[in-house]
C-alpha cells in the first residue's frame, strides 16, 4: 500500500467515525431533551410524576426520594397499583406543598 493509497483508506475511516459520532449525538441530546422536562401524567386535573421526575423537581436523588418513602417521611405518593413493587407516583401539589415548610 502507497502512501497515498494509506491517506485514502485514513479519511474514508474518519469519515466513517464522523457520520457515526453525528448519530450518537443525535440519540444523546434527544435523551437529554427528555429529560429536561419531567414526564407528567394527567388524571381529574392533578398532575402526576414518576419517582424520576419527581426527585429531579425537588432538586434531590432518586435514591434519597426512595429512602425517605421507605421510612415514610418524605411528600405524599401513589402506586399505580396496590402491590409493593407498584410505581410510585407524586402529584405535583403535593410536593408543592411539602417544600413549603422548607422553604426560608
Amino acid at each position: 500500500m502507497n502512501q497515498s493509497e494509506y491517506m485514502a483508506e485514513m479519511f474514508a475511516l474518519a469519515a466513517e467515525f464522523s457520520a457515526k459520532m453525528s448519530v450518537l449525538m443525535a440519540k444523546m441530546s434527544q435523551q437529554s431533551m427528555a429529560d429536561r422536562e419531567p414526564p407528567k401524567l394527567e388524571q381529574g386535573g392533578q398532575r402526576y410524576m414518576t419517582s424520576r421526575a419527581a426527585a429531579k423537581y425537588l432538586g434531590l436523588s432518586e435514591a434519597k426520594l426512595s429512602l425517605w418513602r421507605t421510612k415514610g417521611n418524605g411528600p405524599p405518593y401513589s402506586r399505580i397499583d396496590d402491590s409493593p413493587a407498584g410505581q410510585a407516583r407524586y402529584r405535583q401539589s403535593d410536593l408543592d406543598k411539602f417544600m413549603e415548610p422548607k422553604t426560608k
